[in-house]
């Protein structure tokens, strides 16, 4: 119910337009593997896309499966993120998934 009443719309646009410019300047296929040869980038990606997510309403209003709400998970993703013993590989799913249906990519 907090999705429907609070929808994503436009607020994942500040990621599209740096991934589909990594993207298409890598010329990468097939486009499925993409993210998988953008490590230089990934770091980048996940931490716009990690932004852009926290500042959704939704994100305040969903409730985290460790206690608080889903924005609390977020920036402590964000912040990791940046750690020398974060493994940018958890996160390249975010990467992928809603640009990648979206534009047709896969």
């Amino acid at each position: 119910m907090v999705i429907i009443k609070n929808p994503i719309g436009d607020g994942l646009n500040v990621f599209r337009a740096p991934f589909t410019s990594v993207y298409q300047g890598a010329d990468l296929h097939p486009p499925d593997k993409a993210v998988d040869r953008l490590n230089a980038d990934i770091q980048d990606l996940a931490s716009i896309l990690l932004a852009a997510l926290c500042i959704l309403p939704a994100a305040r209003l969903l409730p985290s499966n460790a206690g608080g709400i889903v924005r609390s998970d977020l920036l402590r993703l964000v912040s990791g993120i940046t750690s020398d013993d974060f493994h940018l590989d958890q996160v390249k799913p975010l990467c992928t998934y809603q640009p990648m249906n979206r534009y047709g990519i896969v």
